[in-house]
């Protein structure tokens, strides 16, 4: 082997020596990314399908309540309906957040807004005003409380996973309280409005006889 030779090959493998750690880097966070994805990928398939579920299904809740009362607190004529609307959305978007965390954690992707029925419910609350909103409105509180608390139930219930578990059973509580709230308003206005019916109607038939 020649001298030039002897010198060529030297430094080709000197280049491959100082060419060798970049390339194991490389390598090495490559084989890091591939990791950290499949661990992702391994993680949402790990979570159950009722638990997917259950998350959307308590961000969809939450969000409902959200916008609902977010109308409520413009439109409600009753101070007592504002400030339960001003209530409701506090409970409900500070539940929202726990909720998209937990759905951050488990690589579950939640609706961007309501389900169609609460969109319905909500086109139909655009309409009204006044004595005849806040009915209506409240109605809807104790109607939609009560689903609500019966999917979180069912969801704390049948949770595989210990967060999901744990997030819907402190949805439930925090509904339970609500709904509490909502059915002794809901009488209340109820009322209210009975006997405003029944003063009018005296006051025609009063008018009536008079006549």
């Amino acid at each position: 082997m020649t001298p030039t030779l002897k010198l060529t090959l030297a430094a080709a493998c000197a280049a491959a020596l100082a060419a060798a750690p970049g390339a194991f880097a490389q390598s090495s966070q490559a084989g890091k990314s591939a990791s950290g994805s499949q661990a992702q990928q391994s993680k949402s398939e790990k979570l159950a399908k009722q638990d997917r579920e259950a998350i959307r299904t308590l961000a969809e809740v939450n969000m409902a309540e959200v916008k609902a009362g977010e109308m409520a607190k413009d439109k409600a004529e009753s101070e007592k309906v504002k400030k339960f609307a001003e209530h409701m959305v506090e409970d409900h978007g500070k539940a929202l957040e726990r909720v998209k965390d937990v759905a951050d954690a488990k690589d579950v992707e939640v609706p961007d807004e309501p389900s169609r029925k609460h969109q319905a419910a909500a086109k139909k609350l655009e309409k009204l005003d006044g004595a005849e909103f806040d009915r209506e409105y409240m109605a809807q509180m104790v109607k939609d409380h009560e689903e609500a608390l019966k999917q979180a139930r069912r969801a704390a219930k049948e949770a595989k996973d210990p967060e999901v578990k744990a997030a819907a059973e402190q949805q439930a509580k925090s509904i339970q309280q609500h709904l509490d709230q909502a059915k002794s308003l809901h009488a209340s206005i109820a009322g209210a409005s009975r006997g405003a019916s029944a003063e009018r109607g005296k006051a025609e038939r009063s008018r009536e006889k008079q006549k």
